[in-house]
């Protein structure tokens, strides 16, 4: 079905990885019947301990199918709720690497709402893991500024920056900025130097290589630390 593959994938490769023509689905499917203005809340115990280590995820599909004429303002509910199950589906893709989907989803969120961070953060990843580092900047720029996503996209702005060799400026603003609230990856101070001498900062450059001897001793820049 079209929602087994949202949330799945292809059968035919899902059949590869596991090697074996039998594709095993569980599945628990609640329904209520509730009043207007109820509350419901689900809590499932199991009695011994289930053995999940064989799964390769857990996926949660929710769903609210409210009538419109049983629940006021329920159309503008479900679409949203539409919208941020796409949104989230498209991250789940994202990460595991099924970039098609992923992006088809997340533009569609995007339509919706041009300003979302979340759409914006990860198609903007989405672009920068595929080496379309100008568009990626594009999406980017706004999320760097505010919101959960600040330190990592300005990583990214300023590694595409760096590997588009433009606007090596603009590149340090951001990779100063992604260090400074506590960015982990450890390449940052080797691509930070090459900026600097780019504009002439040698000693800024010097530091930054310094640190990057430290942490990555085999970039090619840490030679120069």
């Amino acid at each position: 079905s079209q929602i087994f593959s949202d949330l799945y994938g292809s059968l035919e490769e899902l059949q590869k990885q596991s090697n074996s023509q039998n594709v095993q689905e569980q599945a628990l499917q609640l329904a209520y019947d509730l009043p207007a203005g109820a509350t419901v809340f689900t809590k499932r115990v199991f009695a011994r301990a289930i053995d999940i280590s064989q799964h390769k995820g857990l996926n949660f599909l929710v769903f609210g199918n409210a009538q419109e004429t049983n629940c006021p303002g329920a159309s503008a509910d479900l679409d949203t709720t539409e919208i941020d199950y796409r949104k989230y589906l498209g991250i789940a893709h994202y990460r595991g690497e099924n970039y098609g989907d992923a992006l088809a989803m997340l533009q569609e969120v995007r339509e919706k709402n041009p300003e979302d961070p979340d759409a914006r953060f990860y198609i903007g990843s989405m672009l920068f893991d595929m080496r379309h580092y100008g568009v990626a900047v594009e999406i980017l720029t706004p999320v760097a500024t505010y919101g959960k996503y600040r330190r990592d996209a300005a990583r990214l702005l300023g590694l595409s920056l760096a590997r588009l060799e433009s606007h090596a400026e603009v590149a340090i603003i951001y990779l100063e900025q992604a260090i400074r609230e506590g960015a982990t990856d450890p390449n940052l101070p080797c691509v930070l130097g090459e900026q600097y001498v780019r504009v002439d900062k040698w000693e800024e450059a010097e530091a930054n290589f310094t640190k990057c001897h430290q942490a990555v001793p085999e970039h090619p820049a840490a030679l120069l630390g």
